[in-house]
């Protein structure tokens, strides 16, 4: 009989990736899609992988890049959540990234997607997309909210970016914050 741990799988950008000078086994350097990257680098303190395996007492795996949109994240979905050999697009290619798919993750998204310009409902799209995905794959989410619209990093936006951020983490609270279908954090 092989024990093996629960696969816990942190995914999403540079929030889920880690500081800088931290930075997650995806991300060692570089710029995504040309990233280094590191499939046997540890966690470290600053990464949220790192702070959930203190918090709940298992291995996470850390597959944060900087920079990520929804959009790069789902591009790379298959092969960093659910090991199916997919490519990510990026300098990691086909690569495994995971031996077996997760058995459960953990999404943070969207400070890039608001920079970029995009709308609460173009993020509310995402994360249902990202949700379904998980569930039809038997494999339970926690999608994190974006942060409030009133820390360091995000005061420097404008109104409607920040509102932005608002309406999607109301948006996301509301409707699966209490549900089984995923968490909110």
């Amino acid at each position: 009989v092989t024990l093996e741990f629960p696969r816990i799988v942190v995914v999403g950008d540079s929030i889920a990736c880690g500081r800088t000078g931290t930075w997650g086994r995806l991300f060692t350097g570089g710029a995504w899609p040309s990233q280094t990257y590191d499939l046997g680098l540890a966690n470290e303190p600053g990464q949220m992988a790192w702070n959930l395996e203190r918090l709940i007492g298992l291995p996470c795996i850390n597959h944060g890049i900087g920079g990520n949109t929804a959009s790069n994240i789902w591009t790379r979905w298959g092969r960093d959540v659910l090991a199916n050999g997919s490519s990510g697009a990026d300098s990691i290619g086909s690569t495994a990234t995971l031996t077996r798919p997760a058995d459960y993750v953990v999404l943070h998204f969207g400070i890039n997607d608001v920079i970029s310009g995009v709308t609460a409902d173009n993020l509310k799209s995402g994360a249902l997309t990202f949700i379904n995905s998980a569930v039809a794959n038997g494999i339970p989410i926690v999608v994190n909210t974006i942060g409030s619209p009133s820390t360091a990093w995000v005061t420097g936006m404008n109104a409607t970016s920040r509102q932005v951020i608002v309406d999607f983490n109301n948006w996301l609270m509301e409707s699966f914050g209490a549900s089984g279908n995923g968490g909110v954090l």
